[in-house]
């Protein structure tokens, strides 16, 4: 099966309005509970150095989680808009 030029330009079109629904969705919710919530959690593999006056944070296994949920939620904008069979 062999998709048009067009069919091709719509389908990004429809993610690239997903991903922006998104960040906005995403966007709006930390900027109110960010007032509330406070900062980020610190979870179990998360590193931190410190060196004299330099602490480097190290989010290890924060980027992992969010790496993971990321990927989740794209799937699911992809198989919504109908790009991505099971």
């Amino acid at each position: 099966m062999t998709m048009t030029a067009g069919a091709v330009w719509s389908g990004l079109g429809r993610i690239l309005i997903l991903c922006g629904l998104l960040l906005v969705v995403v966007g709006t919710a930390f900027y109110f509970l960010g007032r509330h919530v406070g900062h980020w959690p610190r979870l179990p593999g998360d590193m931190t150095l410190r060196v004299g006056t330099v602490t480097i944070y190290l989010p290890l296994t924060s980027c992992v989680a969010a790496s993971v949920l990321l990927s989740l939620l794209m799937t699911f904008g992809l198989y919504v808009a109908g790009l991505v069979r099971r």
